[in-house]
């Protein structure tokens, strides 16, 4: 098991880079690439999940040190506030990837509407164009059928 001043330095330095990640949050939003988005939202809920690890194991090591429960629980809300206005960035970025991917069902969705409504377009001057040939072809037929009875006659 780690050092308690090495739990410590760690959970230091993941909240250092959970810091550093998040300063690149505002301009990733602004750009609205989900896969950076994505990437970052991963980045960002990794270091979460290494500071919240890191900090049960510093609660074990303090505990073991029979340091008061009370500052224990105290210095655990000081670690969870901190760790606050990350996981409030991992809502944004959630979010901003759902808007992005709802957005993006959209426009896949009106472009297969507008599709199927050219499908049906072209369908129905396909209809009405044989219409007009096999209306051509009759009354052709009916011209030809008069000229043969009257050359008769």
């Amino acid at each position: 098991m780690a050092t308690l001043e090495g739990l410590l330095k760690s959970i230091e330095n993941k909240i250092r880079m959970l810091e550093f990640t998040s300063e690149d949050i505002p301009s990733v939003l602004d750009k609205k690439h989900v896969l950076t988005m994505e990437r970052k939202l991963k980045t960002l809920n990794n270091k979460l999940q290494e500071v919240h690890d890191l900090e049960v194991q510093a609660q074990e090591a303090k505990i073991e040190k029979d340091e008061n429960p009370n500052e224990i629980r105290k210095w655990s809300a000081e670690i969870e506030g901190e760790v606050a206005k990350f996981e409030q960035s991992v809502q944004e970025l959630q979010e901003a990837i759902k808007r992005a991917n709802q957005t993006e069902q959209t426009k896949m969705q009106e472009q297969e509407f507008a599709t199927k409504l050219r499908e049906q377009q072209f369908e129905q001057q396909m209809k009405f164009e044989q219409a007009k040939l096999q209306q051509k072809l009759q009354f052709e037929k009916s011209q030809l059928e008069s000229s043969k009875k009257q050359d008769h006659d």
